[in-house]
């Protein structure tokens, strides 16, 4: 088989190209190939070799959780814990959809797309603070994990503004324009893992996404609970 036309930028992610990195761009000699035959277990192997590396732990969170069935994912920290981790501020820390979400979704025609567009809810129990800080989020599957965004807006402009971003608004004194995203991914068995890399959770009364979470607050192992361990929260 004949392979040819291949072009140089085949393999080259636009964002790299972008930044000046083209360490991905083919040579001037890799446009045509003379391919012979060879067994097919030879081409399994090497297209399992971009198998998303967490597809070992079993079915992603698409499939775990369904869009029309509210959940909860959490962990609370034990004082031995705590002890051991002096730079960790978060005590607690839940992640849950409610009944309310899903019939905003429904609303919005969003639960075929499942999870494009998905609410969810994230909350933190921080040492500093004794009270939950909770902030709603609409995801969008981003490669092997859910983008989880909060954005706010400003009372007084209702007519523009989504409920859930006047909630998120209020709750933190952030303006429109705003935003803070977490990602969520599968776990091991039936955990899920949640990542916050930019702050964004709700660790501290700050507004915007730029600062960088410095703490032991960055992942976190969740694991299912009974829907009242999310409830008032």
């Amino acid at each position: 088989m004949i392979v040819d036309g291949v072009g140089a930028d085949l393999l080259l992610d636009p964002e790299d190209e972008e930044a000046g990195d083209v360490t991905s761009r083919l040579g001037a000699d890799d446009k045509s190939f003379r391919l012979e035959r060879r067994p097919i277990e030879d081409c399994v192997a090497e297209a399992n070799k971009t198998n998303s590396p967490y597809a070992g732990l079993g079915a992603p969170l698409r499939e775990r959780l369904k869009p029309d069935v509210p959940f909860c994912y959490g962990r609370d920290y034990s004082t031995q814990h705590l002890a051991s981790h002096p730079q960790q501020q978060t005590v607690s820390v839940r992640v849950s959809r409610d009944l309310r979400q899903i019939g905003a979704d429904r609303a919005k025609k969003l639960l075929p797309d499942w999870p494009d567009g998905a609410s969810v809810s994230a909350s933190v129990t921080t040492r500093k603070n004794g009270k939950p800080a909770t902030l709603k989020y609409n995801c969008t599957p981003f490669e092997d994990q859910w983008q989880c965004s909060a954005a706010f807006c400003k009372t007084g402009s209702e007519a523009d503004c989504a409920p859930q971003d006047i909630e998120n608004a209020k709750a933190t004194g952030c303006t429109t324009g705003e935003s803070r995203t977490i990602y969520l991914r599968r776990g091991e068995k039936d955990f899920m893992m949640l990542g916050n890399a930019n702050m964004g959770l709700q660790l501290e009364t700050y507004c915007g996404q730029e600062k960088k979470t410095q703490s032991d607050d960055k992942v976190y192992r969740l694991e299912p609970m009974p829907l009242s361990a999310c409830e008032g929260r």
